[in-house]
């Protein structure tokens, strides 16, 4: 049993299999040391949540983590499975203590605030992690349902804190109040090494999906392919692996986070291609390794760039090329950028500040 005196945090995760979500949740708990946290995820989830709270490279307390299996959480809309799980995450709760209830992406975020809305439980936030009406991967009918469920969910409990001002701006722009914490890493524990190669790279991080729009990443390495000195680098796998077709683009896979962090280290430049995010990880770790950015205009990429400070939006394949070319011409500029990118996030992406922020709004909620 946790101690009486302890706050008690209850996570609410559908999927939470890696990635950004995952990284949030592990910052809460490694800095809300004193707190307890009992963290429930999907089936898929399960495995890789119990091998993180108990890897001592994490820092937390196992002690103060608990772990528990939702079996019927599933990421899409389904009537009758959606319907199982509200059931199953009912008999979960009920057997817990809480002081503060934390719902993670849309769908922990509506089956979570209607559940507590019955129950008659009122200290709830929803962290969208990337509204999903953002996404672009889904018609417009879905788009305005997902709208509708998301108003709905706001009427009925809970506070919406987003990870960025542009993803909470998405939701005041619905009429859905909300407010917002940006995300927050830590700076890696970790050398820089020396440059191995005087090829102009070009990285970017994440998992080969829609969201991450290789397609677009794709269509702007090929445009210099007759250039043998600029090199594209995909840091990550997935299910769209086969769009990247452009032989200057090398996909490393699935590598380890120090691996990530050497082949970042390594680059000159930070791409994101990505067509939504709340507000992403892979950017401030590329900021917090002094890179300069050039991120696709996009809500929580919006937060990132101070144009022409540490780097650049862009809004098209021909814009992103053009500002390459600019930038593959002055590496005085792309470190004055990189030195950029390290301050902003010094200042406004901490992991330690993020945690204290939302320790703060749990008394507030």
């Amino acid at each position: 049993m946790y101690p009486s005196s302890a706050m008690k945090v209850l996570h609410i995760i559908e999927c939470g299999i890696g990635g950004g979500t995952m990284e949030f949740v592990h910052y809460l708990i490694k800095y809300q040391s004193s707190f307890n946290h009992t963290i429930i995820c999907g089936h898929r989830a399960i495995e890789g949540w119990n091998t993180k709270i108990n890897d001592p490279a994490s820092e937390v307390n196992p002690e103060k983590v608990k772990v528990i299996e939702w079996k019927n959480a599933h990421r899409e809309i389904n009537i009758v499975a959606d319907t199982k799980a509200i059931f199953e995450l009912n008999t979960i709760v009920k057997n817990l203590e809480y002081d503060v209830v934390m719902l993670h992406s849309s769908k922990a975020g509506f089956l979570g605030r209607l559940l507590f809305f019955f129950i008659g439980f009122k200290k709830v936030i929803y962290v969208p992690h990337g509204v999903s009406f953002l996404r672009s991967d889904v018609s417009p009918m879905k788009k305005r349902i997902f709208v509708f469920l998301e108003k709905v969910a706001s009427w009925l409990s809970g506070k919406v804190i987003c990870n960025s001002k542009s993803e909470a701006d998405s939701m005041i722009n619905h009429k859905i109040p909300a407010s917002y914490i940006y995300n927050g890493s830590d700076m890696p524990g970790y050398s820089r090494k020396e440059k191995s190669t005087n090829k102009f790279i070009i990285a970017s991080v994440g998992r080969l999906c829609f969201q991450k729009n290789p397609r677009l990443f794709n269509e702007i390495a090929k445009a210099f392919i007759n250039k043998p000195n600029v090199q594209f680098i995909w840091i990550g796998d997935g299910e769209d692996m086969k769009l990247l077709d452009s032989p200057n683009i090398k996909c490393t896979g699935w590598v380890t986070k120090n691996e990530v962090y050497d082949f970042v280290s390594n680059a000159d430049l930070y791409l994101s291609t990505s067509l939504w995010e709340g507000l992403p990880y892979s950017v401030i770790e590329a900021m917090n390794l002094r890179k300069p950015l050039l991120l696709h205009r996009c809500v929580g990429n919006i937060d990132m760039v101070e144009e022409g400070q540490n780097g650049y939006l862009f809004d098209s394949t021909e814009e992103a090329i053009e500002r390459i070319n600019e930038l593959m011409k002055n590496k005085i500029v792309l470190s004055e950028m990189g030195e950029k990118s390290f301050n902003i996030s010094s200042e406004n992406f901490t992991a330690k500040t993020m945690s204290a922020k939302y320790e703060l709004a749990y008394s507030l909620a």
